[in-house]
């Protein structure tokens, strides 16, 4: 074997130890990943790029897999970057992620790769190491386990931007051999940003990487400073409405070694990357993309593609047991002859029914209905008070009893409001366009003191996890009480309840549905605070017909 250059030698140190240049069969260390693409436990993250926001309790996503890799690792000559040839030639993959939320505030993860085939080239290159060749890499095995944790401290309801601290440790299971996983453990902390509003949103990730050192002559396999940075676009909104339930990604991913950063180009990371993710039903995602290395660090490919699926949703409550079967017993009814309900020992008039007309109705006889006392009408507009959205001030039927306009209607057992409360997407905040609509609640209060209990209600559709739709519908409910109150209304009249998605009002397969289920309504509950006794069995409420001239509105 021809005597070569000391500066070629040097250059080839980063593959082989010193020693290697004598023997026929080279060795070489191979105790650190040649995958570099980690793909974000949940469906919240941009590729790679983890997102700082967490899950609901116990809301959990699981994902799995496949990628291609060309060149992921490479021999470069340093003095004049000229390209020698690769140690991997080529590298399938796959690994399955997976996470869940706990107590609103904090998510586990795990990420478990797995090498399928890896390849290299027969013989090295002539350029490389004239008359050496190369022994075969194992094909198959599992790579380093890694584990993570997330702990949110900062929400974009309430700062702008979702911030959270993200801890993570990858154990060495990999075994350390054929670019499979390090030597040893890695810790690697890291902290994540992330935005978003309407369709767009975007995130980033900065850490280290703290790994045992490997000194391979002019090359260094240690620790690292990482970071990550991605953006994403939906085309469809939240309602259903603008275009198929697809997103595209973008993300740029770099790691530089921690000690001399930049310095060296065999020590450099940086890779492109673009995805495409379509949402087959609310609970399962599909995904592919591709990468593009930059700077041809370890680990990082000419180029790559990849696509998986996901699967997650909330956790749903056990079933019910079935209730006990009811024993049947044998009774001998009563007589009832007129079937009043009073039987015929108690019965005044066993041969007529009684009228139930909450006059008298225990004496088992007919009577007549006594006539109500007239709706009291101070202004003399013809719309009752109890009705009159201006009981002072003489108005048309029309306008509810005001000059003006009106936005809200009263019932007897609810303020029906004309138009809708929009929030911002995803959150409780109250779009402005909803002010006017709350200020005219507001006025209807004050002109009705005689309304002592309302609840406030928020409703959702039925698309993503219950378990979310439900502390939403919550959060909603108690932001329009908020409102209320800081326009002069007692906080003891008041009272928010969410119900999720439990009490719909249209079909939720539609669109048009969907948009009607997500409502706040405003009920009146009895004088003690207790629900309205005409409200039905099934949530609806028994409305007393509005005066004549009243717009009809629909639940």
């Amino acid at each position: 074997m021809p005597r070569l250059p000391a500066r070629f030698l040097l250059a080839l140190a980063v593959v082989f130890p010193a020693a290697a240049s004598a023997q026929s069969e080279l060795t070489e260390p191979q105790g650190f990943p040649a995958e570099r693409l980690r793909i974000s436990t949940n469906r919240r993250g941009l590729i790679n790029v983890e997102e700082a926001s967490v899950a609901p309790h116990l809301v959990w996503d699981a994902g799995l897999w496949l990628g291609y890799a060309r060149n992921p690792i490479l021999v470069y000559r340093l003095e004049d970057n000229a390209r020698l040839g690769p140690l991997v030639e080529s590298r399938l993959g796959a690994a399955l992620v997976a996470s869940v939320g706990l107590y609103d505030r904090f998510e586990v993860g795990v990420d478990l790769p797995v090498i399928l085939y890896q390849g290299r080239p027969r013989d090295i290159p002539e350029a490389l190491v004239p008359g050496t060749s190369l022994a075969s890499l194992s094909t198959t095995g599992a790579g380093d386990l890694r584990i993570l944790g997330k702990w949110q401290f900062l929400r974009q309801r309430d700062h702008g931007v979702n911030l959270a601290l993200m801890p993570a440790l990858t154990l060495p299971s990999g075994g350390a051999r054929a670019y499979f996983g390090d030597t040893g453990p890695v810790f690697a902390p890291e902290v994540l940003l992330s935005w978003g509003r309407d369709r767009l949103r975007a995130g980033a990730n900065l850490g280290v990487a703290l790994r045992r050192r490997s000194q391979l002559l002019n090359a260094t396999v240690a620790s690292e400073l990482t970071g990550h940075a991605g953006a994403g676009y939906r085309f469809q909104a939240e309602d259903g409405t603008g275009g198929p339930p697809l997103e595209l990604d973008a993300s740029l991913s770099m790691s530089v070694a921690a000690a001399r950063p930049f310095q060296r180009s065999n020590e450099v990371h940086l890779e492109l990357r673009g995805m495409a993710a379509y949402d087959l039903r609310s609970s399962m995602q599909v995904f592919g993309g591709v990468g593009l290395g930059l700077i041809r660090g370890w680990g990082t490919p000419d180029w790559r593609l990849f696509a998986g699926v996901r699967y997650g949703y909330g956790k749903a409550p056990p079933p019910l047991a079935p209730p006990p079967a009811p024993v049947k017993v044998a009774v001998v009814e009563p007589a009832d002859r007129d079937h009043d309900g009073i039987i015929d020992s108690k019965d005044a008039c066993p041969d007529e029914p009684e009228t139930k007309n909450g006059h008298q109705d225990d004496d088992g006889c007919p009577d007549e209905v006594p006539q109500p006392p007239p709706d009291a009408d101070r202004d003399g507009d013809g719309v009752p008070d109890r009705f009159d959205n201006c009981p002072d001030e003489p108005g048309p039927a029309s306008n509810q009893g005001c000059v003006e306009k009106q936005l809200v209607q009263i019932t007897t057992v609810r303020l029906e409001i004309l138009e809708k409360v929009y929030f911002k997407v995803n959150q409780a905040v109250i779009e402005r366009r909803s002010h006017p609509v709350l200020e005219n609640v507001v006025a209807v209060l004050k002109a009705h003191p005689e309304l002592k209990h309302v609840l406030v209600e928020g409703h959702t559709d039925s698309r993503g996890p219950p378990d979310f739709n439900q502390k939403l519908s919550d959060q909603r409910a108690a932001a329009v009480v908020k409102f209320l109150v800081g326009k002069g209304i007692g906080r003891e009249r008041l009272k928010a309840q969410g119900f999720g998605p439990s009490r719909p009002v249209a079909d939720n397969a539609t669109p048009d549905g969907r948009e009607k289920n997500r409502r706040v309504v405003f009920t009146i509950l009895d004088g003690d605070g207790s629900e309205n006794k005409d409200r039905g069995p099934d949530g609806g409420a028994r409305e007393t017909t509005p005066p004549e001239g009243s717009k009809k509105v629909q639940p």
